[in-house]
């Protein structure tokens, strides 16, 4: 999960934020100056799967966390257990292992067979750490969430590896239903968790339960109804518009936030149509797939994330698998909202001006396109909070408009972790670390990444890697074979978007509306989405669109991946083992588009309300959750 580092923490932050932020700018500033002409041979790219860690007691028909995730990563510091076949990393909780394939892949080329070796090996890898620990009932599931998470005895208390290395009692989360053993000991996870809960004065999450003979099928009444906009509203000068954009969204430059308050805990428990949630491992402590991609150049970086930030939503929808929390239905199908609410730390007193969390949806489109520039104000059509000296500063360093204003919204978000150090003596041209104390921090749907720093002791500092973009909503499924069709299909669908060219921009608003339809129940199905009916054109025509529509329908885009598999099949590019194997994956989604294949969120709703020992009333007990990890989720 994130930036992580290794060192002592600054306990306040606040002294030293603005010099930490001024470091971070100038590491950026380097960073571009270094790489904002080169270019890439190849497009690579890779993912990030999330794994939980269970314990199974048959004869008790029990099962619980296992916070044994420290415990493998100490493990495989001793070469003679590291892993063969991928990387294991830390994730926010301490019953999360994160797992990623030992190199990329190469988006050009036949990947399909590495992906589904690295996926079977990954998760016997982990369970192979986990025996020789001796957690011999323990599980490696891609449960997205445990659904007794928060309910009593959900977290296995015996010995297996070395207890010692966990934390104790409640002083980090202050969480009245969860305990620390669950969040992971490095310092990064502890102090998230002590600032965002002390900026904002409490975790307070409620998302709303699940009422038999609710399941909604229309779409939300309050979103965006236009859909016909025009594609040359006419700014007389971009860069004037853009500051006064920055400008007027600028928190310190605003009356409406100068009232400072403590905070905005509340005394909310829930109710029997609401489920309350108080700490970050409700949000965090979920598993999810990611994929990064990385890009020829700069500009592609920008084009591609603009485009993936047009998709995203479409992509929750189609991997939703997250219903229950806290031991009862929810009346959604993913982890969007409990994650948002979750990582908000913006006070009453911000909301005015800074209106998102820093886990949202894409704020704005940073592409260098004509076409982007002749419609920006129509496409990014939100209020984005940024910081104007942080912009200001940016320009004068030669970064254009629309790149500075969106590290102007990055910048604007308070340091969440800060190593004690000497900040005078840092050298901004072999670190990026400050950079990434904010990059890291904002947990967008998708994040545009710039190379990063890498000191060797010989070669001195390099940029080995090249400009990337992450695709971060994805729910994680629960079986392999349903994970490998979206690690597989999605590249592809990423590199016909590139070959072809595709226009996907629509107004962030309507965005952000796609955002919060595509995790209403069985979404995939019953919801429409705002999207182009002409990728090719510079007009912008809209329509409310399902899924089918959008990828196998009228819209069509899988229809012209097909197109391109084939010639590449033909080409030689693709074996006819990884051929047929791309084509079970398209079809796949297509029967998912359709409800032939339903996704995750409602075979586990189906499964739950269809248990014998369910008792109709949205709760969820330790019989059905034991049931749901063996026979379901395993």
């Amino acid at each position: 999960m994130g930036f992580l580092q290794a060192g002592e923490l600054v306990e306040d932050i606040k002294p030293v934020e603005e010099k930490v932020r001024q470091l971070g700018i100038a590491q950026f500033l380097n960073t571009l100056t270094q790489n904002v002409g080169r270019r890439d041979p190849n497009r690579l790219f890779g993912d990030e799967l999330e794994y939980m860690l269970i314990n199974v007691d048959s004869q008790k028909r029990d099962v619980q966390l296992l916070p044994r995730a420290p415990h493998i990563l100490e493990c495989i510091k001793d070469p003679k257990y590291a892993p063969k076949t991928c990387k294991l990393m830390p994730e926010y909780a301490s019953y999360m292992v994160e797992g990623i394939p030992y190199s990329p892949y190469t988006l050009d080329s036949d990947y399909l067979p590495r992906i589904h070796e690295s996926l079977k090996s990954r998760r016997k890898e982990i369970k192979t750490l986990l025996t020789h620990l001796g957690c011999n009932e323990g599980r490696v599931s891609t449960l997205s969430s445990f659904p007794l998470l928060g309910c009593p005895n959900a977290v296995y208390k015996g010995v297996c590896g070395s207890p010692d290395i966990l934390r104790r009692g409640r002083a980090i989360s202050q969480s009245r239903y969860t305990e620390d053993d669950i969040i992971s000991p490095h310092v990064r996870f502890s102090s998230i968790t002590n600032n965002i809960r002390n900026r904002r004065g409490g975790i307070e999450i409620l998302i709303k339960a699940y009422e038999h003979g609710s399941d909604s099928t229309a779409s939300e009444s309050q979103d965006p109804t236009s859909t016909n906009h025009s594609a040359n509203v006419h700014v007389e000068n971009l860069d004037e518009y853009i500051r006064d954009q920055v400008v007027a969204s600028d928190p310190m430059l605003s009356a409406e936030t100068l009232l400072q308050t403590k905070g905005t805990k509340g005394t909310a428990s829930g109710d029997h149509k609401n489920i309350h949630m108080d700490a970050i491992v409700f949000g965090m402590g979920m598993c999810c797939l990611q994929l990064t991609f990385s890009c020829l150049d700069i500009n592609e970086a920008r084009y591609l994330h603009d485009q993936m930030a047009v998709l995203a939503p479409l992509f929750i929808a189609l991997t939703a698998s997250t219903v229950v929390f806290r031991g009862a239905l929810a009346a959604t199908d993913t982890r969007w909202e409990v994650l948002c609410q979750a990582m908000d730390d913006v006070k009453a007193s911000e909301k005015s001006m800074v209106q998102k969390s820093r886990f949202s949806s894409a704020s704005l489109y940073i592409g260098n396109d004509e076409f982007l520039k002749k419609n920006y104000s129509v496409l990014n059509d939100n209020k984005v909070a940024c910081l104007s000296s942080i912009y200001d500063k940016l320009v004068e360093n030669g970064v254009d408009s629309i790149l500075a204003r969106h590290f102007a919204h990055i910048f604007l978000y308070q340091p969440l972790v800060v190593y004690k150090e000497d900040f005078d003596a840092v050298d901004c041209s072999a670190t990026d670390a400050h950079f990434e104390v904010f990059q890291s921090t904002n947990w967008n749907s998708v994040r545009f990444k710039p190379p990063p720093v890498v000191k060797h002791e010989k070669e001195g500092t390099t940029y080995p890697i090249p400009w990337r973009v992450e695709l971060r909503p994805c729910e994680i499924q629960i079986r392999d074979s349903e994970n490998a069709v979206f690690l597989t299909a999605i590249p592809y669908i990423i590199k016909t978007l590139l070959r072809e060219k595709w226009n996907l921009y629509v107004p962030l608003s309507l965005v952000d509306a796609n955002i919060k339809r595509s995790s209403s129940i069985n979404a995939c199905i019953v919801q429409k989405f705002y999207m182009r009916t002409n990728i090719f054109e510079n007009r912008i025509n809209i329509k409310e669109m399902t899924t089918f529509d959008i990828f196998f329908g009228e819209l069509g885009l899988i229809n012209r991946c097909m197109q391109h598999l084939e010639a590449d099949y033909k080409s030689g590019l693709f074996s006819q083992e990884s051929y047929e194997g791309m084509k079970k994956s398209f079809e796949f989604i297509k029967d998912r588009c359709t409800g032939k294949v339903p996704t995750n969120a409602v075979e586990i709703r189906n499964f739950i309300l269809n248990h014998p020992k369910y008792n109709h009333d949205g709760l969820v007990n330790r019989e059905i959750v034991f049931d749901l990890v063996t026979q379901l989720a395993d």
